[in-house]
């Protein structure tokens, strides 16, 4: 994967990951810009957020935390002129061989609930996720909003309740 390399935060266009941010996730599924920009600042590497880049050119990042035993990546957007060419799949393996001995867990929409999201989750299970828990409910990033009944996909076995205690606590703020 020569053509891509981890840069960092500073090193894209922090206006081109708004731009990417915003329009990869509807407002129920991203917190406000500023809200995300503060946990970068004040988590003490507990919530990351790394940009791809190809020759220069933003692709796409992935937000993730470091919670215990886990890495719960938040986002993961790619540039739709990117899309479609592998490049996602090379991010998603890189990211992955950083974390050999971690289950990576994230969210997903409920099968079915879009085209999108049939899409979605079977690309993350060609690079190795499994639904672990239909049951799970993503605490609202907004006031104005409900729990949203989501998925939740993994690399390896977790103990669901667990790490979904943790990721409502740590993510979203709720108290269990």
């Amino acid at each position: 994967m020569d053509y891509l390399k981890y840069s960092g935060e500073q090193s894209a266009d922090g206006a081109s990951v708004v731009k990417l941010y915003r329009a990869a996730f509807p407002r129920s599924e991203r917190r406000p810009w500023p809200d995300l920009v503060d946990k970068l600042r004040t988590s003490n590497g507990v919530f990351n957020l790394d940009c791809w880049m190809n020759y220069g050119s933003f692709v796409g990042f992935i937000s993730y935390w470091l919670l215990d035993d886990v890495v719960y990546v938040e986002h993961f957007a790619v540039e739709d002129r990117y899309r479609g060419c592998g490049m996602g799949a090379d991010i998603l393996r890189c990211f992955k061989e950083r974390f050999p001995d971690r289950p990576i867990v994230l969210e997903v929409e409920k099968p079915f609930s879009n085209d999108m999201a049939s899409r979605r989750i079977g690309f993350y299970r060609r690079h190795g996720f499994e639904v672990v828990s239909t049951e799970y409910l993503q605490p609202p990033y907004h006031e104005d909003e409900d729990m949203l009944p989501l998925d939740l996909m993994a690399t390896a076995p977790i103990d669901v309740p667990r790490v979904s205690r943790l990721i409502h606590t740590n993510v979203y703020g709720v108290d269990e």
